[in-house]
């Protein structure tokens, strides 16, 4: 769920947990938010004390339909699996006085935008990575299984892309392949396929090698 501390005003939550202990709450969507944004509020209410939202905890938001989400400057913490079962979650937008977090191309990132931090599931079609983020893990793109095509910018340090895959910037090694993608081809300098970058591809039918593929990682898969 989306956990609580501290002081300020806004919605009411449901009941503490069940130690009773004033530490935090428990927030919850109203079920099925039928594609609809949902816009998570700074603080809420119980017993007449205020919480502060500061952590939206794994599997938050499982299930809850909502189309986008928006998270507040007050929240500190976004577990990595928050999203995780919420299929229709296509975009995420942060309050741009949030000073942990940012937004790139409708991701979550930290506030450098230097690292990818939670891409939501529902994200549909090409997916774009800007020059600023210094690395990448393959596993973040594992669950995004209608994204196609994954777009590295010129001057990304260390990775480039090409024909929808992210590769080292020399393109000796493979490190993702889009979720989505159905068939892949490999360029002739690709010589390694990383750890984790077919991961999550259930769709995929064919993997074309242009050149002499030496290495792969036990876990590409």
């Amino acid at each position: 769920g989306v956990e609580a501390e501290g002081e300020g005003s806004g919605a009411e939550g449901t009941e503490p947990e069940a130690d009773g202990e004033p530490d935090g709450i428990q927030l919850e969507s109203d079920g099925e938010a039928g594609g609809a944004p949902l816009t998570l509020p700074a603080a809420v209410s119980y017993g007449g004390t205020d919480y502060s939202l500061v952590r939206i905890a794994p599997l938050a938001l499982d299930g809850c339909g909502a189309a986008a989400l928006s998270i507040p400057a007050s929240v500190e913490t976004v577990d990595t699996a928050a999203a995780l079962g919420c299929d229709t979650l296509a975009e995420v937008t942060v309050a741009e006085d949030n000073p942990a977090f940012s937004v790139l191309d409708g991701y979550l990132a930290d506030k450098a935008q230097t690292s990818i931090l939670l891409v939501p599931e529902g994200r549909v079609g090409q997916l774009r990575i800007p020059q600023s983020v210094q690395a990448v893990d393959p596993r973040d793109f594992s669950h995004c299984t209608r994204v196609t095509d994954l777009v590295v910018d010129a001057g990304c340090p260390g990775l480039t892309s090409w024909n929808g895959s992210i590769y080292t910037s020399d393109l000796a090694t493979l490190v993702r392949v889009p979720a989505g993608a159905r068939s892949v081809t490999l360029p002739p300098e690709c010589s390694a396929i990383g750890a984790s970058a077919f991961s999550g591809c259930t769709e995929l039918e064919s993997i074309e090698m242009q050149g002499n593929v030496e290495s792969i990682a036990p876990s590409a898969f």
